[in-house]
């Protein structure tokens, strides 16, 4: 019973001091778990670091260790899967600032950088873009594609 009880106070504080450090992991605060075994016993390799995408953790049930990215991953693949089977958009994306894949569309924010769209609607037809779409300077792939068009004529 002590080493459970260690571990429980081990495991709130490390994730205290990471959420106090990335504000941005309140978005998913209650959902994280170990992608391998569904625990909630794991801890921040180090908090030290200053960025969350060097951060490995370390499952202290079945001894896994994992990076953020898959953490981010592990959290919304069952909510992409719905949306693309559904007919919807992806959810997961590349990060069009740090890289990595931890941008979140139905947040509109990176988890791992923080970083925001620049552009978060098609000037010319309203429709919502993605951080794929931020190199068009505003436009959605259809309108940049309908532009470029025009341009080369």
């Amino acid at each position: 019973m002590k080493k459970k009880d260690n571990h429980k106070q081990q495991v709130c504080q490390s994730w205290d001091k990471l959420y106090t450090k990335f504000s941005q992991l309140n978005h998913i605060k209650d959902n994280i778990i170990c992608p391998s075994c569904k625990s909630y016993n794991f801890i921040p390799s180090s908090i030290d670091l200053q960025d969350l995408n060097d951060i490995k953790f370390k499952c202290l049930d079945c001894d896994e260790s994992f990076n953020f990215e898959e953490l981010v991953k592990s959290i919304y693949k069952d909510e992409e899967y719905i949306s693309i089977t559904d007919g919807g958009k992806r959810i997961i994306w590349d990060c069009p600032e740090c890289g990595t894949e931890t941008f979140i569309s139905t947040l509109g924010l990176c988890l791992a950088c923080e970083k925001e769209l620049q552009y978060t609607q098609c000037e010319r037809c309203g429709e919502n873009l993605s951080p794929e779409e931020q190199e068009y300077g505003g436009l959605c792939s259809y309108c940049n594609h309908q532009y470029e068009k025009v341009m080369d004529e």
